[in-house]
């Protein structure tokens, strides 16, 4: 990075690519390469859930925005309501906040990350 923390609001989201998402158990990780070539990933920690479908041939995206209430996000947090009665091992997810991330694509599919926060780093 470059002197400061980069957001998600610092992404340029239209006409960028999606190029890999990576699952892990603390963080989904979006590598997308802006329409100016420079590779970001997006690492969406402490994630409850996630949801895609309808992916056909190019994954270009028109915009990513955050919100804090959707259906999909409901639905994560009453599937693991029960759940979280106790700590889980991830710290982000301890915390009990969430949010929606929503990436969507130009033929209107959309990829969703519920998670409990974000980072932006240069693509290695």
């Amino acid at each position: 990075m470059t002197g400061h923390s980069e957001t998600l609001s610092d992404l340029l989201w239209r006409d960028a690519e999606l190029h890999e998402v990576r699952v892990g158990y603390e963080s989904v990780d979006l590598h997308v390469r802006e329409s100016n070539g420079r590779s970001r990933v997006v690492r969406c920690h402490g994630y409850i859930g996630y949801q895609c479908a309808g992916f056909w041939d190019e994954m270009v995206l028109d915009t990513g925005v955050v919100v804090d209430e959707h259906p999909f996000l409901l639905e994560c947090l009453e599937r693991s309501q029960a759940k979280n009665s106790v700590d889980s091992g991830s710290e982000a997810r301890n915390a009990r906040s969430f949010r929606l991330l929503i990436l969507t694509f130009d033929d209107r599919t959309q990829l969703l990350v519920a998670a409990a926060g974000w980072s932006v780093q240069a693509a290695t």
